[in-house]
């Protein structure tokens, strides 16, 4: 049986059997899956923190969270991290995970802050492959001393 190109509801052809009861009970059932992704709850996934190339990269005693939704196809996830005295930075820029793979695109999909004592900086994020992003500043990519050196207790 054929799906609609979108949502993939299920629709008869004209040389399928005649069952309107059936055929209505797919479409109903495909709709309301369908529908039911547009009131989504934050869900909580474990992110990966990695690096371009380096070594020793690790949380330590800091916090790194994350948190996602769906609607529809559209994916909005968030990650938190904040800075132990034992994180260690590692040398290179950063990547997180995401909750699921997106296609790799080269625009800005998200925004976002470091906070470093009372000053804040402004990020910008963008894929840089499947299921990993980054973070941009102008002054390139986000790392152990870009914009600034971290401190404990500094925040993302």
């Amino acid at each position: 049986m054929p799906t609609t190109p979108i949502y993939g509801l299920r629709t008869p052809e004209l040389a399928d059997a005649n069952n309107v009861p059936a055929d209505m009970a797919l479409l109903a059932q495909g709709t309301e899956n369908a529908l039911s992704s547009l009131s989504p709850s934050w869900s909580s996934y474990a992110v990966a923190w990695s690096q371009s190339d380096g070594t020793n990269l690790s949380i330590g005693n800091g916090t790194l969270e994350g948190r996602w939704m769906q609607v529809g196809r559209l994916v909005h996830a968030s990650v938190s991290m904040g800075r132990g005295s034992t994180t260690n930075l590692g040398s290179a820029a950063w990547m997180w995970s995401m909750p699921v793979s997106a296609r790799a695109w080269t625009m800005v999909t998200g925004v976002g802050w470091l906070a470093r004592g009372g000053s804040e900086y402004p990020l910008t994020v963008r894929p840089v492959g499947p299921g990993r992003v980054a973070a941009l500043i102008p002054s390139g990519r986000l790392s152990n001393n870009n914009p600034v050196g971290w401190a404990a207790g500094d925040s993302l």
